[in-house]
């Protein structure tokens, strides 16, 4: 697998599991109804969340200063949440501590926090996966270690409906890559390079 890096792969997996949760649920393909036929459904409202910015222009990707590109700041902000297509909320702290959701149409789909380092890469430190149904499907917990320049990942994933652990992956990696190494280890198995996401 080629390697993508940490923070692109985090809103990858929203695509990835709203398409999951989408065609999931049906018994039978054969019997969708065309668009033409089928009720547009309305779009979940989403609430507003004090101090929190909002985009629909995905991250912009950054170079971190040790060979990989990570996230950095975000295109496309609005005045207000939209429950239609692909959302990312944001909010950062006086204390360079930050918190970050995703949406899509109204669904979400990731909650993550982190800190922002010297460079502006924001790091992110823990992040949830969510279903459709906002169950709990994996929590990945990610430590860095400036001075050894190596970052650890915790990824562990989780039954929908049971809530039961199911499977854990510990993984270490240095902060400058080698050409060889792949991210299995790091990321969800389907991850690939992200969608929207800018350099």
């Amino acid at each position: 697998m080629k390697f993508t890096p940490i923070l692109t792969s985090l809103f990858v997996s929203v695509f990835s599991l709203s398409l999951i949760a989408a065609v999931g649920g049906c018994e039978d393909v054969k019997r969708l109804v065309s668009k033409e036929e089928a009720p547009a459904a309305a779009p979940t409202k989403i609430e507003p969340r004090p101090g929190w910015k909002y985009y629909v222009g995905g991250p912009v990707m950054k170079p971190d200063g040790y060979g990989r590109y990570r996230m950095g700041e975000f295109q496309g902000e609005v005045s207000k949440p939209s429950a239609r297509g692909f959302l990312v909320g944001f909010k950062a702290g006086d204390d360079k501590k930050f918190a970050l959701a995703t949406w899509v149409n109204g669904t979400q789909m990731i909650e993550a926090s982190g800190f922002i380092g010297d460079n502006g890469i924001y790091y992110v430190t823990a992040r949830t996966t969510l279903d459709a149904e906002g169950r709990t499907m994996s929590i990945q917990s990610l430590e860095y270690d400036f001075e050894a320049e190596t970052e650890n990942s915790k990824l562990e994933y989780f039954d929908p409906e049971t809530g039961e652990s199911v499977h854990t992956v510990e993984a270490s990696r240095p902060f400058r890559p080698d050409p060889e190494e792949e991210d299995d280890a790091f990321f969800d198995d389907d991850d690939e390079e992200g969608e929207g996401a800018a350099e």
